[in-house]
């Protein structure tokens, strides 16, 4: 398999477009069109994950974060990012990360955290615009069903919990073919008139190239009229944390200990509890600090993120308990979310996960 097999994959999964402005997710070092040998999975880019890759004859590395954040000056090996990508460059080793992209699409990091913790029912916390289209697609009856079935298949209709979505209306739809056309009905040079309906569905940005596909392989026309309408409002299930609920409430002190051992966590900085049971949680994978206004207006018992700062644990003010559990141990499972997404696509790819430890911050 070639490496620009893959990235498709990864990419249809977790679009590049979906991560924030300061992130550099994609391909960091690599040629597309290299052969790939097998995969070793990280949370970072590290020398010994990539010598890790070395030994075990792998020739890419995948992360969650990215290795390159700042532009780079110089490749002189002068800190950890140049020697790294010394080292990939070195050996062949491509480098590629899914970041903030990862942790926006649906069952993504924030996803991967609420299924350790049981926690279900989720709602995204920061949902996302400009992340959903309306088609607007004219049909001869007689191609109705085709039509519908081939968007439907493709990723168009699905609004929430509910799929096969659409509007018909009836009409009729009028053209005179031209010189050079082939038309599927009527005669060039002669005004046609036809029973139309008109399909409007929602699709999803990530989706949009697939159902643009088929429906120009379903449609009987060879010039179809069709409308796309970039729609502002929030995307129900694209956006940065989520809020659900625990299947039974729980006490302070046994709560904490459930998310001890569900992060494998010795200690925890939070914040005082604002109620005596916690049932419903609101979590955001890596730094999330911001989100806490979104999960007190969720009503949330608790918030969960990594890298919360002193003056920041006075903002809950009382209304919630925000706990900061790390930046890595939030996001400690994102290895196995992105191994999953692999194996699944391509079961007979060699891909490891890496043992090698990558978390900066010691606890002692």
């Amino acid at each position: 398999m070639r490496l620009k097999q893959l990235i498709k994959t990864l990419e249809q999964w977790a679009l590049l477009s979906l991560q924030a402005d300061y992130d550099n997710s994609g391909l960091a070092v690599g040629d597309p069109e290299m052969e790939l040998s097998g995969a070793v999975v990280a949370l970072d880019v590290t020398e010994s994950v990539i010598d890790q890759a070395i030994e075990s004859g792998a020739n890419l590395v995948l992360t969650h974060h990215p290795i390159v954040f700042k532009p780079l000056r110089n490749l002189s090996g002068s800190d950890l990012v140049q020697r790294c990508l010394r080292k990939a460059i070195k050996h062949d080793i491509a480098l590629y990360s899914l970041h903030t992209n990862l942790d926006s699409i649906p069952g993504g990091v924030s996803h991967e955290m609420a299924a350790r913790m049981q926690v279900t029912d989720l709602q995204i916390l920061q949902k996302r615009s400009g992340e959903l289209f309306q088609l607007s697609v004219m049909v001869p009856n007689a191609s109705m069903s085709k039509v519908m079935e081939a968007l439907f298949a493709a990723g168009a209709g699905r609004i929430g919990h509910y799929q096969d979505c659409a509007f018909v209306t009836d009409g009729e739809g009028c053209f005179m073919p031209t010189q050079g056309a082939n038309p599927h009905v009527g005669e060039v040079g002669k005004r046609h008139v036809d029973k139309e309906q008109k399909v409007e569905v929602m699709v999803s940005a990530g989706d949009r190239s697939r159902v643009m596909a088929a429906m120009k392989d379903a449609h009987p026309f060879e010039t179809i009229s069709h409308q796309w309408l970039a729609l502002d409002q929030p995307h129900p299930e694209v956006g940065y944390g989520v809020v659900g609920t625990l299947s039974e409430s729980m006490t302070p002190e046994a709560f904490i200990n459930h998310v001890k051992q569900c992060f494998g966590l010795k200690v925890i900085r939070h914040s005082a509890f604002a109620t005596d049971r916690i049932q419903t949680v609101a979590m955001c994978g890596g730094s999330g600090s911001d989100l806490l206004p979104l999960a007190i207006q969720a009503n949330a018992d608790v918030y969960i993120t990594g890298d919360v700062s002193y003056h920041r644990f006075f903002e809950p003010d009382g209304n919630i308990c925000m706990m900061d559990i790390g930046h890595w141990e939030s996001e400690q499972y994102t290895k196995d979310l992105i191994m999953r997404k692999v194996q699944a696509e391509f079961p007979n790819f060699a891909v490891l996960q890496s043992d090698q430890p990558t978390n900066p911050v010691l606890i002692s």
